[in-house]
């Protein structure tokens, strides 16, 4: 799948899978909520960490994996205040 398909699908299966929002809130909003700062980073960086071990055994091509590691990372420095978006 190129990163083309990926963002003209009907869903953007990387920023905002459907099956993430419940309502008018997305999960990792939910639990950023309930967590302290630390534990939410925490969440982040293991997350990034998780989707580039798995990568190259879960798809034929490991594109979507890699671009899922890439946005928790953006988010880890979203929430380390290096990013003002």
């Amino acid at each position: 799948m190129s990163i083309d398909e990926l963002f003209t699908k009907s869903e953007d299966v990387v920023n905002q899978p459907s099956h993430y929002t419940q309502g008018e809130i997305e999960c990792i909003e939910a639990m950023k909520a309930c967590a302290s700062e630390e534990e939410f980073r925490g969440y982040l960086r293991l997350s990034h960490f998780k989707y580039n071990w798995r990568m190259k055994h879960k798809h034929e091509k490991p594109l979507e994996d890699a671009m899922k590691a890439q946005w928790y990372w953006n988010r880890l420095v979203k929430e380390l205040g290096g990013n003002d978006e």
